[in-house]
């Protein structure tokens, strides 16, 4: 038999902090969509007491030709805007380090990194030269 959660004693204080969640308290705590931590309805934008987790991503896109084949390109371009559509929904940000995908986005004419740019997502260039000791890196 599954019980309900006890009322918080602070239920119906107009705050949802602590113990407080939509299961014990829906006076003052409102569930959100997707299972996200419970903002307090006074509208007060409280720390959740649960830990957070940041995760970085990175994208590489290099190694595909991109700047050679316009097919693949538009593929890359495509799937670039499909993981924005993605990590936007659930408010991330994506960082994306190309150079086949720069070279590809000047000849073929769509400028997909300055979009994801515009997006508010990050572009980079990851390096891929250099490696030994010997390394001029005035050549970098």
């Amino acid at each position: 038999m599954i019980r309900e959660p006890e009322p918080s004693p602070r239920c119906r204080d107009g705050i949802c902090k602590g113990p407080e969640k939509p299961l014990n308290c829906p006076q003052d705590c409102s569930p959100v969509e997707q299972g996200a931590e419970s903002l307090p309805s006074s509208g007060a934008a409280e720390q959740s007491e649960r830990p957070l987790l940041y995760v970085g991503i990175m994208v590489h896109l290099e190694g595909w030709k991109d700047d050679r084949d316009q097919e693949r390109f538009i593929r890359h371009a495509e799937l670039v805007r499909e993981y924005a559509v993605l990590f936007e929904q659930y408010g991330a940000k994506l960082t994306l380090g190309s150079k086949e995908l720069t070279d590809g986005s000047i000849r073929w004419g769509d400028n997909v990194l300055l979009e994801m740019e515009q997006r508010g997502h990050g572009i980079g260039v990851h390096a891929d030269i250099g490696g030994s000791r010997n390394y001029d890196c005035s050549l970098f």
